[in-house]
């Protein structure tokens, strides 16, 4: 199943990549290459998250790492919607904080940057 789920990843970060791709070497407004009704970026992600999957199906280690993972993630301990809220606060608070800190720095440097201007 981790198999088929990093496959399928794979082939929808590259459909993206040889979409730009594709996008990139041909005129603009002009038909980008098409197979059987889809795009050729498609197929060919299509193409290589199949290929993936055959070839990580055949090798021990990388079923042993995916069998880690997965037992790892069943360790994981993971927050329930009232942690998730009390910790979006913090870090927007937090990130306030920090932006008028910032901003009053920012503010501080422009005006005594316009200052050593002035006296040139």
């Amino acid at each position: 199943m981790t198999t088929l789920v990093s496959a399928l990843s794979l082939a929808w970060v590259c459909s993206f990549a040889f979409a730009a791709a594709f996008a990139s070497f041909t005129e603009p407004g002009t038909n980008r290459p098409v197979v059987l009704g889809v795009r050729m970026s498609g197929v060919l992600a299509v193409a290589i998250g199949i290929i993936t999957v055959l070839i990580l199906q055949r090798h021990a280690r990388y079923l042993q790492y995916t069998a880690e993972v997965v037992e790892e993630l069943r360790q994981c301990v993971f927050p329930n919607k009232a942690e998730t809220k009390s910790d979006s606060i913090v870090v927007i608070i937090f990130s306030v904080i920090i932006g008028g800190i910032l901003w009053i720095f920012d503010s501080m440097s422009g005006a005594f940057t316009s200052f050593l201007y002035d006296l040139i």
